[in-house]
């Protein structure tokens, strides 16, 4: 049944049996973006573990006591704050 339906469908036969994109298209994104966001996504995780090592010590760390025992910038600090406690589960202050 599905054969048929196949050989039945309309349109050029050829785009179908080769499959994938269309002959010339190029990507989405350029590869090396790609890469370049894939490390900056490992680089936030490790300053979330850096950060979730802080909040094992005291739960009550805030975005300052991070920025100055780290030396991240606020905002970076906040971020990773934010995301440290996200996932371990703890509630944002």
């Amino acid at each position: 049944m599905i054969q048929w339906w196949e050989a039945a469908r309309l349109g050029d036969a050829g785009k179908r049996a080769n499959g994938g994109r269309p002959r010339g298209t190029g990507d989405l994104l350029p590869r090396e973006e790609i890469r370049l966001r894939a490390a900056i996504r490992a680089l936030a995780a490790r300053r979330a573990d850096a950060v979730a090592a802080l909040l094992d010590a005291d739960p009550d760390t805030t975005a300052a006591d991070v920025s100055a025992q780290l030396g991240y910038p606020t905002r970076t600090a906040r971020t990773a704050l934010t995301a440290a406690r996200s996932r371990s589960g703890a509630r944002e202050r």
